[in-house]
């Protein structure tokens, strides 16, 4: 007899009814994943990749049936693999399987990043959620004091302020097709093309947000976010701009750690390793405010 947990059962009741078959010719392999319970999923000799999205949507601004809109956008233009199903009830998406996780120290990984970020800013699509970086992070901060998170002195007297500061500044210029979590992490190569996955935050926002939050998840120093900078600007960058970048680059840090905080206030057994992820998130703010 096969032991299933309760996700399981709810994902194989569903896709045995799309499938046209029993629960036990479905085979699940959990894959991980940290927001959401990701399976590879095989039916019929075929691979799937399947997501089971978290149900705190709400808190975070994030949306299944977005990514779903998102990626059936983006599809056509081969940066985002195909959905095959989506289960709106029980937050169930199926999409085709990619293997292939991304290395960022292979030859050219640079060049071939900003390309697909490229390719993505430049996409003549409108979608359907605008967002705000600043905001967010007010949201995140407004939920995080309804919801009790250990929040810092320092972070609540100190760091919160001068983000919000910059809101008086024009960091934000353009609205274009954007990821909004571009981590390495969400980026699968399958060779000869590179897919972007987890397309829940997706939205039309500043394409340098994009390209900080990268940085931000992978902790890249002040060097190499202008190696990315110029690589993506396809120039050297001026001053200003470096200056500019830096600032998102902040606020893309603040970002992700007032995310992290929140994700601390869930029932759930990894929110001793968010608070770390939102210890050094914020760190890196601090170590970057005295120079901007």
């Amino acid at each position: 007899m096969i032991f299933m947990t309760l996700v399981e059962k709810e994902i194989r009741s569903s896709l045995s009814n799309f499938f046209s078959c029993t629960p036990d010719q479905l085979s699940l392999i959990e894959l991980g994943g940290y927001n959401n319970t990701n399976y590879k999923l095989s039916v019929f000799a075929q691979d799937y990749f399947v997501k089971f999205a978290n149900r705190q949507e709400e808190l975070f601004g994030s949306s299944i049936q977005n990514e779903v809109a998102c990626m059936t956008g983006v599809y056509s233009e081969g940066i985002a693999p195909k959905v095959v199903y989506y289960d709106p009830e029980k937050f169930i998406l199926v999409s085709e399987f990619i293997e292939g996780q991304f290395n960022f120290d292979t030859p050219r990984s640079k060049e071939r990043y900003v390309h697909l970020l490229h390719r993505l800013h430049g996409l003549n699509l409108q979608f359907s959620k605008t967002f705000c970086p600043i905001n967010t992070i007010k949201e995140y901060e407004n939920h995080a004091r309804t919801r009790k998170a250990k929040l810092p002195k320092i972070l609540l007297d100190e760091i919160l302020p001068k983000i919000y500061s910059f809101q008086k500044e024009k960091l934000f210029i353009k609205k274009v097709p954007c990821h909004v979590d571009p981590q390495f992490a969400n980026v699968l190569d399958q060779g000869e093309k590179l897919y972007f996955v987890d397309w829940e935050f997706a939205a039309m926002s500043e394409p340098l947000f994009d390209l900080a939050s990268m940085c931000a998840s992978e902790e890249l120093s002040d060097n190499e976010m202008d190696e990315m900078l110029t690589l993506y600007l396809v120039r050297s960058p001026t001053v200003k701009e470096q200056e500019r970048f830096r600032k998102i680059r902040i606020i893309a840090d603040l970002r992700m750690c007032l995310f992290c905080y929140l994700y601390t206030t869930l029932p759930v057994a990894n929110a001793d390793e968010y608070e770390k992820f939102a210890e050094s998130f914020l760190n890196q703010a601090i170590g970057r405010l005295d120079t901007v």
